[in-house]
């Protein structure tokens, strides 16, 4: 989405659309929304004078290593609106969202940071609250980002996202792995985690079963009644698959 009129397109869209919030992250393909790769690569203008200041965003909330939070009223009860129709009640929820299209390095493409950079995803932490949602353009390593043989996901997000267990992690870029995937980000995911990417050696496989023992323990001293762990949605959302990236996904709704 790297022309300015395939840039205003997507976001007359995607404003049109009678969602009551639409936020948008871009993604490295989206070269007219990274000002600091234009100055590296003016070639990429392609002659264009336009830049994203001449945009027009409406309502869309766009998001770039930033965070916003949502109101949502909450439904009432039939009845409660004046009227015989379920209305909106006085009470509301909200949910904090962090959105950013960064991605580790790979070719020429905007919003690309080095595969070394271990402090990159602390961002996640400026907002005045842990974020509930976390929109990324690429994935975590391990969630959803498989790509032929090897994980293509960023160690460090993983590692972020571990630490403040958001309700729902969304983001796409790596096509094939498209699809939903549950998870508790337990003591026994991020030790299985720092195993994966060989940031522990083979004492780690020791604490990982030790770790899955007493997680097992526990889950059967509560009883099958009590609930307690902490459900992390992860969902590649990418709706384009094959050679030719072709739409062909549907989109996965979660509801929170």
């Amino acid at each position: 989405m790297g022309r300015f009129a395939r840039c205003r397109t997507a976001c007359h869209g995607l404003e049109s659309q009678p969602h009551r919030y639409k936020i948008l992250v871009a993604g490295n393909h989206d070269v007219l929304l990274d000002k600091e790769f234009f100055e590296k690569y003016p070639e990429r203008r392609y002659g264009e004078e336009e830049t994203m200041d001449d945009l027009e965003w409406g309502d869309v909330i766009y998001l770039n290593d930033s965070h916003t939070t949502l109101n949502f009223p909450t439904p009432a009860a039939a009845g409660d609106s004046g009227g015989g129709a379920p209305g909106y009640g006085t009470d509301s929820r909200e949910l904090t969202i962090f959105g950013s299209p960064w991605t580790p390095q790979y070719g020429i493409s905007a919003f690309q940071y080095p595969n070394t950079d271990a402090d990159r995803w602390k961002v996640l932490s400026y907002g005045l609250s842990p974020p509930d949602i976390v929109v990324t353009h690429g994935p975590p390593r391990n969630h959803l980002d498989l790509q032929g043989w090897r994980r293509a996901g960023c160690p460090y997000l993983n590692r972020e996202i571990c630490r403040h267990r958001p309700r729902l992690v969304v983001f796409g870029h790596i096509h094939a792995s498209y699809g939903r995937q549950d998870a508790v980000l337990d003591d026994v995911q991020r030790a299985y985690d720092e195993l994966m990417v060989a940031w522990a050696g083979w004492t780690a496989i020791t604490r990982m079963a030790m770790l899955s023992v007493v997680a097992r323990c526990r889950r059967m001293l509560r009883g099958p009644e009590v609930g307690g762990e902490k459900i992390t949605t992860f969902v590649n959302a990418a709706v384009v698959s094959g050679p030719k990236n072709q739409l062909g996904n549907s989109p996965i709704v979660v509801e929170i």
